[in-house]
């Protein structure tokens, strides 16, 4: 399965930079993830939600970190997530599908939600 970050996070936080490759490639229930060729092992395995029109792909947030090249705060409550790159801030929080990218509200088909520590990331499964 080839999988990629969300458009909107990429568009509103880190755009893409002249040549620059995003492949990301993993599967399902697997804890490698590669990103632009290179292998990331995550703390927790990629997952799956299907909604009634979508299949999404949750991954922890520091490997969406690692794909949007950002610094990444988790809160003391795990709940709210902070990604900042540069002056681009992100801010998520379990269990909501909006989330502020750079002071705009944005509505996600799905929310965030914490699993063993970590906060799931949502992603959006192209192609099988």
């Amino acid at each position: 399965m080839v999988i990629k970050l969300n458009k909107i996070l990429y568009d509103e936080f880190a755009p893409k930079e002249v040549g620059e490759n995003r492949k990301i490639r993993g599967k399902l229930n697997d804890t490698t993830l590669y990103v632009n060729d290179r292998k990331l092992i995550m703390p927790l395995a990629a997952t799956e939600i299907k909604t009634k029109n979508n299949k999404i792909v949750f991954i922890p947030e520091i490997a969406a970190a690692d794909v949007l090249k950002a610094s990444v705060d988790l809160d003391e409550t795990g709940n709210r997530l902070t990604y900042t790159r540069g002056n681009k801030i992100v801010i998520l929080v379990a269990n909501k599908v909006e989330f502020m990218a750079n002071g705009k509200k944005i509505i996600v088909p799905q929310a965030p939600y914490k699993k063993d520590g970590h906060l799931m990331v949502p992603l959006v499964a192209l192609r099988d």
